[in-house]
């Protein structure tokens, strides 16, 4: 068995070794090249605004109409690391993979029931909007806290899609909602 000491400084070991990779893999230079063909304003102008959809609970049966009102947030937190994963390279091997992301905060409200028993009202939505490519094409990811809630929705061909969440991970509601004209 490893005294302590030696299991602390293996692990240090490991996690340096680790690091050196990961920036060896991702310092590629023909990538380097490649840029972000957009900013935070093309972002805030795909998410930012009214959108008004409807719902289905979990049994499949109609649940209320939902608004979202969403706006951009200035930032206050700035980011510590770089997003990477690691992927299967050729051969079965582990190879690393850079991930292009880029992420808005956004903030708003949604009209939804605070339970199933209770009529719709305006609850606070905190969270972010993401885009993972470096080519912007209108769509990305929203995840937001609502009310002690999950949302997660996908933006894609101007539809607004997702689910609100339960704290024990039970769906509540599923929705659909396309932007306000």
């Amino acid at each position: 068995m490893l005294s302590y000491t030696r299991a602390m400084s293996y692990r240090g070991g490991v996690f340096g070794l680790v690091a050196i990779l990961a920036s060896a893999g991702c310092s590629n230079a023909s990538e380097e090249e490649e840029s972000f063909d957009y900013g935070r304003d093309e972002m805030r102008s795909a998410i930012e605004g009214t959108w008004e959809g409807t719902s289905k609970r979990a049994d499949g049966s109609a649940g209320p109409a939902m608004t979202f009102r969403l706006v951009y947030a200035t930032a206050d937190t700035k980011p510590l690391c770089n997003n990477r994963m690691l992927s299967h390279g050729e051969q079965g091997s582990i190879s690393l993979l850079c991930v292009s992301q880029s992420t808005i905060n956004v903030t708003g409200t949604v009209t939804a029931p605070s339970d199933a028993s209770a009529a719709p009202r305006d609850l606070a939505l905190r969270g972010t909007f993401e885009v993972w490519s470096l080519r912007f094409h209108g769509g990305g990811f929203l995840q937001a806290e609502v009310d002690g809630r999950q949302l997660d929705a996908t933006l894609s061909n101007d539809v607004l899609e997702g689910n609100l969440t339960e704290s024990d991970g039970s769906t509540k509601l599923a929705f659909s909602a396309q932007r306000r004209k």
